[in-house]
């Protein structure tokens, strides 16, 4: 079950927080409630794909995080299995967190600054060479 407005998520017994636009994160969060509901049911990725109506290697690409299915189709693989996806939204705290961010970043240095840009880049860096 995907929920918290703060953009956590809890899958089976892990907690995940993320930017809800990181269509990286996403994806693994769909492979992760994919594998965890298929073993949770011993049920093989042959035999789901056969119940999906759909093939094995799609199965195993979403498992890989390789691809990123839709929210409907997630839904569909999750029913085949007996289960089902439940997504919630909720209302934000009354917080502008467009000023909050603003003032943390005026607060730092130019130098911080171009220092904390230059971890992002290098994170982002790493997270894109591991998914090839």
């Amino acid at each position: 079950m995907l929920t918290g407005a703060d953009g956590s998520a809890e899958i089976g017994c892990r907690a995940v927080s993320f930017d809800i636009r990181s269509n990286i994160v996403i994806g693994m969060i769909a492979a992760t409630i994919l594998h965890d509901a298929r073993t949770r049911h011993g049920v093989s990725q042959r035999a789901l794909a056969i119940r999906a109506g759909t093939s094995q290697a799609w199965i195993s690409r979403i498992e890989a995080g390789q691809v990123d299915p839709s929210l409907e189709s997630l839904r569909r693989l999750l029913l085949s299995l007996g289960e089902d996806l439940q997504t919630a939204a909720s209302p934000l705290p009354a917080v502008d967190l467009d000023d909050g961010h603003r003032r943390h970043w005026r607060a730092l240095s130019p130098s911080e600054r171009l220092e904390q840009a230059v971890a992002w880049m290098a994170l982002g860096h790493d997270l894109h060479g591991r998914l090839r």
